[in-house]
């Protein structure tokens, strides 16, 4: 059931990105399933001395592309520079009430 689960997901992203995982976890072998259907696959680099980040690690080591924010995500889906990440919103013009759902009292 889980590897069914890895295979739909790797299937229908353009691009499978890993942010933490062991060094025999689920969210590797869904990158692997991912490079095996040609899909682009990405990890966030993490320190060395974390176990959660062998996974992320080792997958950049052989070659994934390095996901460091939005832009880097927008830069391997769509090419580099064809689309840009929205910068911060201005949240002075939203009622008092909506500031503070944002978490912002001002």
């Amino acid at each position: 059931m889980v590897r069914v689960r890895n295979r739909i997901i790797a299937g229908l992203a353009s691009l499978t990105v890993v942010v933490e995982g062991g060094e025999r976890s689920g969210s590797l072998i869904t990158a692997r399933l991912a490079r095996d259907m040609g899909r682009d696959v990405g990890a966030v680099p993490g320190r060395v001395t974390q176990p959660a980040a062998a996974g992320p690690n080792a997958l950049l080591y052989d070659g994934a592309h390095v996901i460091r924010d939005a832009q880097d995500v927008l830069d391997v889906v769509f090419r580099a520079g064809i689309r840009t990440a929205p910068g911060p919103r201005d949240t002075s013009t939203l009622a008092p009430d909506l500031r503070r759902l944002r978490g912002r009292s001002s």
